[in-house]
């Protein structure tokens, strides 16, 4: 059975290294990439970080077999933004719902930050915008 190790970091950490070095030698996958994540059960996938100095290792707690890239992104890489941080901010420096619509490619990003822009049209929100 094939096996993917995520390392969440790079580290100088000896053991970290030594560890990613030994998987590679055994044939396991070692990726972030979250299309590849997606492809591989939960319990066939390691979470691998350095945390104070240690190793510490972990399993998804979701089906990571066929979910979305964004679900892997956020909850996994612990990456909240699905987009280039430099496209992103000037997104939302963009208070034209037309010209994010025509500008910006599809995104669960545009699609709340066009959300917010219309609720604050509308008086109904007074929240910073979620996408910053």
């Amino acid at each position: 059975m094939l096996k993917l190790i995520v390392p969440l970091s790079t580290s100088k950490n000896s053991k970290y290294r030594n560890y990613l070095a030994q998987a590679v030698k055994d044939g396991v996958m070692v990726s972030r990439d979250p299309r590849t994540i997606s492809g591989f059960k939960q319990y066939d996938i390691e979470v691998v970080e350095v945390v104070k100095g240690n190793l510490k290792k972990s399993t998804p707690d979701f089906q990571t077999y066929g979910a979305s890239i964004n679900m892997i992104t956020m909850c996994i890489l612990g990456e909240r933004c699905t987009i280039n941080l430099k496209v992103r901010d000037e997104m939302v420096a963009c208070h034209n719902i037309k010209e994010v619509s025509r500008k910006y490619g599809d995104s669960i990003e545009k699609t709340l930050h066009i959300n917010w822009l219309i609720n604050q049209e509308k008086g109904l929100t007074k929240k910073p915008n979620p996408i910053k």
